[in-house]
């Protein structure tokens, strides 16, 4: 996985590994370790609502996917996944969760 944030803006892109575990409905993460105590943890996580949702509490970033897309996303060309979310100020916070398309 790998993350670019910017001024408001996450994007996302997962590997071919990763696709497939969340086509089966599994969890994909990334940690980056500091120090001994603190830590950013990244997680996407499929769920059962229709909607892609950021949110991020206790130094762990999650990106909730739907599983109705990423159960597909592995056979079909669509590409990326992405919304606007509401976060109470002017700017509103974009997240995009796309495939990496270079094979490893």
């Amino acid at each position: 996985m790998k993350i670019r944030l910017s001024n408001n803006i996450i994007r996302i892109r997962v590997n071919q590994e990763e696709l497939k575990a969340l086509s089966k409905n599994q969890l994909v993460n990334l940690t980056v370790q500091f120090s001994l105590y603190d830590n950013l943890i990244c997680e996407l996580v499929p769920w059962n609502l229709d909607v892609l949702e950021g949110k991020f509490e206790k130094g762990k970033l999650t990106v909730n996917i739907p599983f109705s897309f990423t159960e597909k996303w592995p056979d079909h060309d669509s590409q990326p996944i992405e919304i606007h979310q509401d976060n109470g100020s002017l700017q509103k916070l974009y997240i995009k969760v796309e495939k990496d398309l270079e094979r490893f």
